[in-house]
C-alpha cells in the first residue's frame, strides 16, 4: 500500500528539519534537491501529487512535496522551456495552480529551512522559474559545461588557499566565458556555484558539514560521470586540485643543474595574461614582403572576469594599419588572427582598439599593445620563410634579416640587398649576414642601431617552446619545466645563473664547444626572467665586470588552455564565423555570415544536428557538399533552401540546442555548438496536426498583463492587440502568418510565423505586402523596420517573407526621404543589380558640380572602415556644399545603409534628414555602389557596413 502524502510530507519535514539544524553552525544554505528520496519514491509521490491536482483538493497541505517536485523537474531542464514539459507532466495545472502560487511555496522552504535565494539578473528576470532550477543545484542541461569550466579553472584553484564559495564561483564565471548566454546566467549566482564547485572537489567542509548532502552530491557526480565527457572533464579537475593542493608546496619554484638542486625563488606577481600582437614578414614575392599583424587569443583576458567577457563578446574592434575597418564582436576572442597592414602606425600607437571604452580592458592594453618605438626594427627570417620581430634588435652571424625604418637606410655594407615593402610609412632592407661579421661591419651596423651578439648560445631545450623569437623570448605552460642548452665558442670559467630577484647560482664552466643544459622547477603563471652572466677564462679580477657577458631569457608562463571544441584539428581549413558564438536562432534564420578558405578543388560536407528536451534527437542531416573556397554567399543560398523545406523548419521548433559541423577528411573537422536564448517574456511556436499554435510565455512574474500585438503579413504594418490570457493558453495562428509581439517593462520578443497549409499551388505561397496604414514620420517607420527586422523566425518560408516586407519598408521609406524619382532610379538598379547603370541614379540625386561623380569614384572608402568613409563623405558634402555639419552626415549614411538601431536616436536627426533630401540621396548613391561592388552577395538590398 502506497504512503499517504500526509506521511511524505511529515518524513519531508522532519529530513529537512534535522539538515537545517545540523548545518546551523556552518551557516550552509539548503537545496531542495537534497531531499534524500530515491527514484521509486519520486515516482510514488508525483503520481500521487498528480492524481491530487486533478481531483481539486487543495495544494497548500504538501506544499513541501510540491517544492521537491518542482525541484526535480527543475533538474531535468533544458535551458529554453520549463513551463512547457511541467505542464505536460502535470495535467490540470495551468487551470488550477499558478507559477506565483508555487514560488510562495519555495519563499516558505527557504524561511523554514534557510534555503538558496536566486540571485543575480537571471533570476531578476525569470523570477518564477529561477526557484525550481536554482534548488535543483545543477539541472543536466548545465553539467557539462560545468565541468568543462571547472576542469578549465582546475589549475587556478589549485593555487587557491581556502577558497570562497564566492571567490570559487567567480573563477568558475571567468572560465566560462565562452559557455552558453544561460549558463553564464546561472554562474551569476556566484555563491551557488561556488558551493557547487567545493563539493565536486571535497573541499570547503566546515563544522563537520559538507556544502551538499551527501547522497545529493553523489547523485550529482554519477549523472556526471555518466555523461563521457564531463566525466573525464570532473576527473581530471578533481585529480590536479587534489594533486597541487595535497601533494605540492605552492610557493616552490626554481631551477637545478643534474642532479643537484639550485636556491628556489618566490615567484613573481601574476601579469595580465598576454595580449601582445606580434609583428611577422611574409613574401608577397621574391622582392617584396608584406606586414601582417598577428593578435593572441584574448580568451585569457576574458577569464579574469564575466564582466570582461560579456565586453569582448559584444564588443568591436580595430588594428592599427588595417584601414580602421571594424572587426566583429567577439573576433579576437576564440583563436589567433591576422590581418595585412597597409600603414606603419605611428611610435606608441595602440595596436588594438575597441570600440567602447573599458577601463581594466585600456589598462591592459596600455601596458601590453603599445606599437614598438623606432626608428628602426628588426626581424629575423626563419627556416618557414617567415620573418619574426626582434624585440632586442639584435643580429647573429650566418642568418638573415630584415630591417625596417621610417627613413630611407642608407649603407654600404656587401651583404645589405634592398627590397619593398607593401606597407606605407617604412623602408626595408633584407642583411645576409656572413657566418664571420668583420669589425668595420659591425661598426656599421651599430650606426644603424643593430647590435651583433657574441657567440654565447641560450637555446630552449627538451620540449618545442611557444613563440620563441631565438633572442630570448618564448611562452611556457605552468606544467612544463622549462630547460635550456648553454654553449660556447671560447673559454668560459664559470655562468651566474640567477632567477627572477633571487642569489645567483654558480655553475662551473666546461670545454668550448660543449653545452650545459640548466632546467628549472614549474613556474607559476606570470612573467620570469632568467639571467645568464659568462665569466671568461684568463682575465684580471679587476677587468671583470666590464668582459663579462651577461643575457636574458624572459619566460611568459601560462596555464594550459584545453582544446576547444568547433576549432579546427589541422591548417587545412580556415572557418570564419560572424559572429564567432551565434545562438541557434541567429544561426537558422541567416544571421551568420560564414566562409571557408581551403585548397581549391577539395570539398568539404556540412551536417546539423537539432535536439530537443532530455537531449532527443530531432534532426541530422546533412546540409550538402561544397567546394572550397566558400564564400559567405554561396553558404547563405545553400542553406536557406536547406531551412526552408517544410519539413525542417517545423522541426527546428522543437529543437533546444543544435551542433553545426564541417567535415574535410584529412583536411580536418569544424564543430560549432548552438544553443537557443531564452527569454523572460517569448512567444513559443509549436505545429500540430492541420495548424499552428502560438503561445505567450512570461516567467518575470510581473502584476501588470504583457502588452500584445499581432501583425499580419499581408498588412505588416496593421497592429491588432491580443488578448493577454488567450496568449498565455495558446492560440491558433492565422494563415498565412504574421509577427506576434510582447513587450513587459524592459523585456520584449517578436517571432514572425510563417505557414503554408492553404496553399494550392506556388503563387499562392508569394505574399505580397499591402503597406496600407505605415506609418508617416520617419523616426515610427524605422522603427516598424527594426521590428519586422529583428523577429524571430518560425515555419517554412519565415525568412523569404519577412525579407520581402522588410525591402517593402526601406523602399517605402526611402521614397518618403529621397523623392518618388529616386525611388524609381532604385527600382531601375534592383532589377539588375550586377549591370546596374548608375547614370538614372546620378541624375536623381539632383547634385551639381560632379559630386556624383566624386561619390562613384571613391565609395570604396566606406568598404575600408566607417569611421575613415564618414569623415570623407562628410568632407566631400562640405565641398559641394550639401552639407556642412559632420555628424548630420555620418548619420545620413548610417540612414543609407545600416539604418536598425537608429529608432533610439532624437527626433531631431530624423526632422533634419528629412528636409536635407540631397544629403540622403547623396548617402544612399554611395551604398549603392558598395552593393555593386559585391561578388558574394549580388542581390543584397544594404551594405555591409558596421557601425
Amino acid at each position: 500500500m502506497p504512503t499517504l502524502l500526509d506521511a511524505w510530507q511529515s518524513r519531508l519535514e522532519k529530513h529537512f528539519s534535522d539538515l537545517a539544524k545540523s548545518r546551523a553552525e556552518a551557516g550552509f544554505p539548503m537545496f531542495a534537491l537534497e531531499h534524500g528520496l530515491n527514484k521509486t519514491e519520486l515516482k510514488e509521490i508525483s503520481d500521487q501529487l498528480r492524481s491530487e491536482l486533478v481531483s481539486g483538493a487543495r495544494l497548500s497541505h504538501h506544499w513541501l512535496l510540491w517544492v521537491v517536485y518542482a525541484t526535480e523537474q527543475g533538474y531535468e531542464y533544458d535551458g529554453v522551456e520549463y513551463w512547457v514539459s511541467f505542464e505536460e507532466n502535470t495535467p490540470y495545472w495551468r487551470e488550477r495552480v499558478s507559477g506565483r502560487q508555487l514560488r510562495s511555496y519555495f519563499t516558505r522552504f527557504q524561511k523554514a529551512y534557510n534555503g538558496v535565494i536566486p540571485s543575480g539578473r537571471w533570476a531578476e528576470w525569470f523570477r518564477n522559474i529561477a526557484w525550481p532550477i536554482t534548488h535543483a543545484i545543477l539541472p543536466r542541461y548545465f553539467q557539462v559545461q560545468f565541468a568543462r569550466a571547472l576542469y578549465d579553472a582546475s589549475l587556478q584553484l589549485a593555487r587557491m588557499h581556502n577558497p570562497t564559495p564566492t571567490a570559487a564561483g567567480k573563477l568558475l564565471a571567468s572560465n566560462a566565458w565562452d559557455a552558453s548566454i544561460r549558463f553564464q546566467e546561472f554562474l551569476e549566482q556566484e555563491e551557488l556555484s561556488g558551493r557547487i564547485v567545493l563539493a565536486m572537489l571535497g573541499l570547503g567542509a566546515a563544522k563537520g558539514q559538507n556544502q551538499i548532502y551527501a547522497p545529493t552530491l553523489d547523485r550529482l557526480v554519477t549523472d556526471l560521470e555518466n555523461i563521457r565527457s564531463a566525466g573525464e572533464w570532473l576527473k581530471a579537475a578533481r585529480r590536479v586540485v587534489a594533486d597541487r593542493l595535497h601533494g605540492l608546496d605552492r610557493s616552490s619554484t626554481g631551477y637545478a643543474q643534474g642532479r643537484d638542486s639550485a636556491p628556489l625563488s618566490r615567484p613573481s606577481p601574476v601579469p595580465p595574461p598576454n595580449v601582445k600582437p606580434a609583428l611577422l614578414l611574409r613574401r608577397s614575392s621574391s622582392t617584396s614582403w608584406s606586414v601582417v599583424i598577428e593578435t593572441p587569443d584574448f580568451s585569457g583576458v576574458a577569464r579574469l572576469s564575466p564582466e570582461l567577457s560579456q565586453f569582448l563578446r559584444t564588443t568591436r574592434c580595430t588594428l592599427a594599419g588595417t584601414g580602421g575597418a571594424m572587426l566583429p564582436a567577439g573576433w579576437a576572442l576564440y583563436a589567433p588572427q591576422m590581418r595585412v597592414m597597409k600603414t606603419w602606425p605611428s611610435a606608441g600607437a595602440q595596436m588594438i582598439s575597441f570600440e567602447r571604452p573599458n577601463a581594466i580592458l585600456e589598462n591592459i592594453l596600455r601596458g601590453e599593445c603599445r606599437f614598438p618605438d623606432g626608428p628602426i626594427w628588426v626581424f629575423r627570417v626563419g627556416s618557414d620563410g617567415l620573418a619574426r620581430e626582434i624585440a632586442g634588435k639584435t643580429v647573429r652571424p650566418g642568418h638573415d634579416y630584415v630591417i625596417l625604418s621610417r627613413d630611407p637606410i642608407n649603407t654600404t655594407l656587401a651583404f645589405a640587398k634592398p627590397t619593398t615593402i607593401e606597407c606605407d610609412g617604412v623602408y626595408a632592407v633584407v642583411f645576409e649576414l656572413p657566418e664571420a661579421v668583420e669589425r668595420d661591419e659591425t661598426t656599421e651596423l651599430h650606426k644603424l642601431g643593430v647590435q651583433v651578439v657574441r657567440n654565447i648560445r641560450v637555446w630552449p631545450a627538451g620540449l618545442c617552446v611557444r613563440n620563441w623569437d631565438g633572442e630570448g623570448h618564448g611562452d611556457w605552460l605552468s606544467t612544463e619545466a622549462p630547460s635550456f642548452g648553454i654553449v660556447h665558442d671560447y673559454a668560459v670559467e664559470e655562468y651566474k645563473v640567477r632567477l627572477n630577484h633571487e642569489p645567483e647560482v654558480t655553475i662551473e664552466g666546461t670545454r668550448a664547444g660543449h653545452p650545459i643544459f640548466v632546467r628549472l622547477s614549474l613556474l607559476p603563471p606570470g612573467r620570469h626572467v632568467l639571467s645568464v652572466r659568462a665569466k671568461r677564462l684568463g682575465l684580471l679580477a679587476g677587468a671583470q665586470a666590464l668582459r663579462d657577458l651577461e643575457g636574458q631569457v624572459e619566460l611568459k608562463v601560462r596555464d594550459p588552455t584545453p582544446w576547444k571544441p568547433g576549432t579546427t584539428s589541422h591548417p587545412g581549413l580556415a572557418v570564419s564565423v560572424d559572429p564567432p558564438d551565434p545562438s541557434l536562432d541567429a544561426f537558422w534564420e541567416g544571421n551568420v555570415r560564414l566562409s571557408v578558405l581551403g585548397p581549391e578543388g577539395r570539398d568539404v560536407v556540412c551536417a546539423i544536428t537539432l535536439t530537443g528536451r532530455n537531449g532527443a534527437p530531432i534532426l541530422s542531416q546533412e546540409i550538402g557538399r561544397f567546394d572550397l573556397p566558400i564564400t559567405a554567399y554561396q553558404w547563405t543560398q545553400r542553406f536557406k533552401n536547406f531551412t526552408n523545406e517544410a519539413s525542417r523548419a517545423w522541426k527546428y521548433l522543437e529543437a533546444s540546442t543544435g551542433r553545426f559541423i564541417i567535415k574535410g577528411e584529412e583536411l580536418g573537422e569544424f564543430a560549432l555548438r548552438l544553443e537557443k536564448d531564452a527569454k523572460p517574456v517569448r512567444w513559443i511556436c509549436r505545429p500540430l496536426q492541420h495548424t499552428t499554435q502560438v503561445r505567450l510565455v512570461d516567467d518575470t512574474a510581473q502584476e501588470d498583463p504583457v502588452d500584445t500585438k499581432y501583425f499580419p503579413l499581408r498588412q505588416p504594418a496593421k497592429a491588432m492587440p491580443l488578448d493577454c490570457t488567450d496568449a498565455s493558453a495558446g492560440m491558433v495562428a492565422e494563415e498565412p502568418g504574421g509577427l506576434y509581439y510582447a513587450v513587459q517593462g524592459q523585456h520584449r520578443d517578436a517571432l514572425v510565423v510563417s505557414s503554408s497549409r492553404g496553399a494550392a499551388d506556388f503563387h499562392e505561397l508569394v505574399v505580397e505586402p499591402s503597406l496600407i496604414g505605415a506609418p508617416t514620420d520617419i523616426k515610427e517607420l524605422l522603427s516598424l523596420i527594426e521590428l519586422w527586422h529583428g523577429a524571430r523566425l518560425a515555419g517554412p518560408l519565415a525568412d523569404s517573407r519577412r525579407e520581402l516586407i522588410t525591402r517593402r519598408l526601406l523602399a517605402r521609406l526611402y521614397d518618403n526621404l529621397c523623392g518618388s524619382r529616386w525611388g524609381h532610379a532604385e527600382d531601375a538598379f534592383f532589377n539588375n543589380p550586377q549591370s546596374a547603370d548608375f547614370q538614372q541614379l546620378e541624375r536623381a540625386t539632383e547634385a551639381k558640380g560632379g559630386f556624383a561623380i566624386v561619390l562613384r569614384q571613391s565609395s570604396a572608402k566606406l568598404q575600408q572602415g566607417t569611421k575613415e568613409g564618414s569623415r570623407w563623405f562628410a568632407d566631400a558634402a562640405h565641398r559641394y556644399d550639401i552639407c556642412h555639419d559632420a555628424t548630420l552626415c555620418a548619420f545620413a549614411l548610417q540612414l543609407a545603409g545600416s539604418p536598425f538601431s537608429l529608432g533610439d536616436k532624437p527626433k531631431a536627426f530624423f526632422d533634419a534628414a528629412k528636409n536635407n533630401a540631397p544629403l540622403i540621396r547623396a548617402a544612399r548613391l554611395v551604398a549603392l555602389h558598395c552593393i555593386a561592388a559585391y561578388r558574394d552577395h549580388p542581390h543584397a538590398y544594404l551594405p555591409r557596413w558596421s557601425w
